[in-house]
């Protein structure tokens, strides 16, 4: 019981309700005498009912995928209890308005259990080339709306120095020579074939992914980034026909300690094939072999070798991801053995330990032939070519 305010309001807070339930109310009134209305709870009684709102939290955690103008947009549910998504798009934060028709779409529910799926929705040909703001929103049975959180992201398709505007945006595609002088942010970056992103200014970021034939220079600028590699193998014409040399190519890794098993594990058992060459014993090491025989890891170690060229060959062609600590530096010093009259054993084979292509042509040789050669695809060597690409030996 409690004092009624004069000729005001009165309230009272109930914590703890849960969530998508119905619960009744009444008010009870009793004079100075203690004699209740007649209109109390225990005698008439007007009970009013309520149902609390199901507590669906907003969508918070996106990420954006680019094949050509391809655009999927992934996104983790934070809870269960959701139905109903609608994606939502715009040039600018205010103007974003939902992007498909139905605007609503259903999604399955697992009921009774705690399991949080993952949503995707994929624009064909995609006309948001530059970027968009986007969130998700959801709902239940058609019920109250709950917004996602807003986020952008931004194509750089064209040579230019990193804005301010770009700053903080979930995802940016690097898909020409970018480079960053100020301080540049962003959840998830991805510099692509034939684009380069050069940093003489930090950037600080949650991802940073380097695919085939991109490149970064300035390595020792980025802060706070989980760095990723991923690198296409392609198929031989006939990958288990002995000494066929079409679909095999010599691959290195950018990180200082990136694992052999992230190569082995990215595709079935035996559909690859690793070597590692050492010429004081005359012959390749295979991978799968040394392993079968127990001498895997005294013979390949648990992760490459920086500045050591492997050969390798999957099955089917897969583009493999790895990842660690990327190489910082700008120079690297390879020191290499000579053994008179074992002429095998002088042959060594490199690998560009950089995130960046290797220039050979700067290479200097102490008491060494300059005699660097790139093998062809044909099997032949080419003395004239000097550039080693990321992840190539």
């Amino acid at each position: 019981w409690a004092e009624p305010s004069q000729g005001g309001t009165d309230s009272y807070v109930v914590e703890g309700l849960n969530p998508n339930t119905t619960y009744s109310w009444c008010v009870d009134v009793r004079n100075a005498a203690g004699t209740r209305g007649m209109y109390g709870c225990n005698v008439k009684g007007v009970v009013f009912t309520f149902t609390t709102v199901d507590d669906i939290s907003p969508v918070k955690d996106y990420e954006i995928k680019l094949d050509g103008n391809n655009i999927t947009l992934e996104w983790r549910y934070a809870d269960q209890k959701a139905n109903e998504y609608q994606v939502c798009f715009g040039k600018s934060e205010v103007e974003m308005e939902p992007w498909h028709d139905p605007y609503w779409m259903s999604r399955d529910v697992v009921e009774g259990t705690t399991l949080v799926e993952d949503g995707s929705f994929t624009f064909v040909d995609g006309t948001l080339d530059k970027g968009a703001y986007f969130r998700v929103n959801v709902r239940k049975d058609g019920g109250e709306t709950v917004e996602g959180a807003t986020a952008f992201f931004v194509v750089l398709d064209e040579e230019q120095e990193w804005a301010d505007s770009y700053n903080n945006a979930n995802d940016v595609f690097v898909r020409a020579n970018v480079s960053v002088t100020g301080e540049a942010a962003a959840k998830n970056v991805t510099i692509e074939d034939e684009a380069s992103l050069t940093l003489t200014g930090s950037l600080n970021a949650s991802k940073l992914t380097i695919n085939d034939g991109g490149q970064l220079f300035g390595a020792d600028k980025l802060t706070k980034a989980n760095a990723y590699f991923k690198m296409n193998i392609i198929t031989p014409a006939e990958w288990s026909e002995e000494n066929n040399i079409d679909g095999w190519q010599f691959i290195s890794s950018p990180f200082t300690n990136a694992l052999i098993e992230d190569f082995t594990n990215a595709v079935e058992y035996n559909s690859y094939d690793l070597y590692k060459y050492d010429g004081s014993n005359n012959q390749w090491f295979n991978h799968k072999k040394a392993y079968a025989d127990g001498n895997g890891t005294a013979t390949f170690g648990e992760g490459f070798i920086s500045g050591v060229g492997y050969l390798a060959s999957y099955r089917n062609k897969t583009t493999v991801t790895l990842d660690g600590g990327l190489n910082k530096n700008s120079v690297f010093s390879v020191s290499k053995s000579y053994q008179d009259g074992n002429e095998l054993a002088n042959l060594h084979l490199l690998g560009n330990p950089f995130p960046f292509n290797m220039d050979m042509s700067k290479a200097k040789f102490t008491n060494m032939a300059n005699g660097v050669a790139i093998v062809t695809a044909e099997g032949g060597y080419d003395y004239t070519q000097k550039t080693i690409p990321v992840g190539d030996g």
